[in-house]
């Protein structure tokens, strides 16, 4: 699927970011990840049952079905919004049953990892990904990190 230049241009360099991907999240009670992934016709990065342990080390059951798709592994870039263009890219030739799925109680957003380079500055989104966004009814999460000066980057 061929991502388009939004009339806000991407800085694949972003100066004031290490590392950044997305992933989409879809969560539900009642949809298996093999469902969703049949529904979408898209194959997902990571999936788990309702009911599954959360890790080894966390015995407690996953509330619910989850279907994720990450940006992770596929775009190259420091600029946020390249990942989540992908993501709705992705979701556009499925927009009908992605809201089938939603009209089901699915939930959904797009978690957004991302990791400082300098302490300084943040992501950012434009008003035409606003717009996608809004489309798709996804709210957007980040989880940013930090590094202090003089730590390393492990």
């Amino acid at each position: 699927m061929k991502t388009t230049e939004p009339t806000y241009p991407y800085d694949d360099d972003f100066m004031s970011c290490r590392e950044t991907y997305s992933t989409l999240r879809i969560f539900s009670d009642a949809i298996p990840p093999a469902e969703i992934s049949a529904s979408l016709m898209l194959e997902p990065t990571g999936s788990h049952l309702k009911g599954e342990a959360i890790s080894p080390r966390v015995d407690r059951p996953r509330p619910k079905h989850g279907w994720l798709l990450s940006s992770e592994h596929y775009v190259r870039s420091r600029d946020t919004r390249r990942h989540i263009d992908w993501i709705l890219d992705q979701l556009e030739p499925c927009a009908t049953a992605f809201e089938s799925l939603l009209s089901r109680g699915a939930s959904v957003d797009i978690f957004s990892y991302w990791a400082s380079a300098r302490g300084q500055g943040g992501p950012l989104l434009s008003p035409p990904q606003f717009a996608r966004l809004a489309r798709f009814r996804l709210e957007c999460i980040y989880d940013i990190y930090f590094t202090q000066e003089g730590e390393d980057d492990d």
